[in-house]
């Protein structure tokens, strides 16, 4: 169940665009591109704004549209339309896990962290990727996660780090850090939208070439594109269009792009711990099982993994929390632990 969810999550699957419903109206005579395109702008901005008040399903209802008036806009035939609604679209399950996430980062404040996580939820409901979303709003900007930096440590000070998730971080760490204030006024005057888009086809610090051709149509039908090649980062090359947000200092931008990701991974891990506890808790309520438990398996990851068996009675929500940074624990509702195996009863020490 947990693969599944960070599946849907890091992968959406996005609500597709019905061809045949789209088709009708790209034959209509009367309706040109530059009508389709305004109209999709015009759509999307009151999807914002309703997102905005909190209609969730009316915004969802808009950003649908909207995206039919983008694909209209240059979709020549049904297969245009099929390759288009790849990339438009909307992703519900990622919308909900993004809003039940936290941001536990310092040195910003409170209300640009609450604008981060705003952002992160529209965008996931659009069907991109949160981490993408972070990291357009965190990129070249100084700020301190404190978990990170003692899961690091500790990591640092045991006999063996190398068994530990976060090791990547300390073969890859700068021996002096470097000031990459030079690229920050760069980035940031770039639209959202933009950074965005060159996130999410990972291209800071990084070439990314798109080679087919309905590729590159597909990149320039979407936000910010235009705006990215104006601002000099998109070429024609040989080798297909090249995107890239250019850096000197590719190491020490590649350990700070990584360490969002870990971020977001961290945090939609968080939301399906605190689901599973709210559903076990509703079960432990709703069926008398007042043995039931919470399994820990203490696959391990971080320093701090261990194996548990949690009583759901009198259970809180910290008490589920992820061990720390790169714990890879699994996590299980489990009714009548009388009935486990002996083994599994030895492990968890439900002896």
């Amino acid at each position: 169940m947990f693969k599944k969810f960070l599946k849907d999550i890091f992968n959406p699957n996005t609500t597709k665009i019905k061809p045949k419903e789209a088709l009708q109206t790209i034959s209509k005579k009367g309706k040109d591109k530059d009508f389709y395109k305004q109209k999709s702008k015009e759509l999307f901005q009151q999807a914002r704004d309703i997102f905005d008040s909190g209609d969730i399903n009316r915004s969802i209802d808009l950003i649908k549209n909207a995206n039919e008036h983008l694909i209209r806009s240059f979709a020549k035939n049904e297969d245009d339309i099929k390759s288009a609604s790849r990339f438009f679209g909307v992703n519900q399950e990622g919308y909900e896990a993004a809003k039940d996430i936290k941001i536990p980062i310092y040195g910003l404040e409170e209300d640009e962290i609450d604008l981060i996580h705003r952002e992160v939820c529209w965008f996931a409901l659009n069907g991109i990727k949160p981490d993408y979303v972070l990291m357009s709003f965190l990129m070249f900007k100084e700020y301190e996660w404190k978990e990170f930096e003692e899961e690091l440590q500790r990591a640092k000070d045991s006999s063996n780090p190398e068994e530990y998730e976060i090791y990547y971080y300390i073969k890859n760490e700068a021996k002096e850090q470097v000031n990459l204030l030079k690229y920050r006024e760069k980035f940031y005057n770039l639209s959202l939208d933009a950074r965005v888009l060159l996130s999410s086809y990972n291209a800071i610090a990084r070439k990314r070439y798109l080679k087919v051709e309905k590729d590159v149509e597909n990149f320039y039908h979407q936000r910010g594109a235009t705006e990215l090649k104006d601002a000099g980062y998109i070429h024609s090359t040989p080798n297909g269009l090249m995107i890239e947000f250019p850096v000197n200092e590719k190491k020490q931008v590649m350990f700070e792009k990584k360490k969002l990701e870990t971020l977001m991974r961290h945090l939609l891990t968080l939301t399906y711990r605190n689901r599973e506890y709210k559903i076990g808790k509703l079960d432990f309520k709703k069926n008398d099982i007042p043995n039931a438990v919470f399994l820990v398996n203490g696959m391990g990851g971080s320093t701090l993994c261990k194996t548990e068996a949690i009583p759901v009675k009198g259970a809180k929500e910290k008490d589920l929390q992820i061990h720390s940074i790169g714990c890879k624990c699994s996590f299980s509702f489990y009714g009548r632990p009388e009935n486990l195996p002996e083994e599994e009863k030895e492990k968890y020490a439900l002896k």
